[in-house]
């Protein structure tokens, strides 16, 4: 099922729509990067969305792995790299 985000990005890779809103994460995937061009809004102009993480209790180990992974330096490393703020 596509998400919103992806048919927006459909249409404006396509060329069906000249320009579109989409979150920096997609605009600056590889395959979009390749085919459009982006400028970043002015962070005054919107409050970003705050995202988290959690751990359930229980959870399997291989979900405990991903979620010390993430509080690492290659994994803030990663999501800067594709526009997310992290801590």
């Amino acid at each position: 099922m596509l998400t919103i985000l992806d048919q927006l990005q459909a249409y404006v890779m396509s060329g069906a729509a000249d320009i579109g809103f989409t979150a920096v994460s997609l605009a600056k995937s590889p395959n979009v990067v390749k085919q459009t061009q982006f400028l970043l809004l002015d962070d005054g102009l919107y409050q970003p969305i705050k995202q988290r993480m959690v751990l359930i209790k229980g959870a399997p180990q291989e979900a405990i792995d991903l979620y010390r992974f993430m509080q690492g330096s290659q994994a803030k490393s990663i999501l800067q790299k594709y526009g997310y703020m992290t801590p």
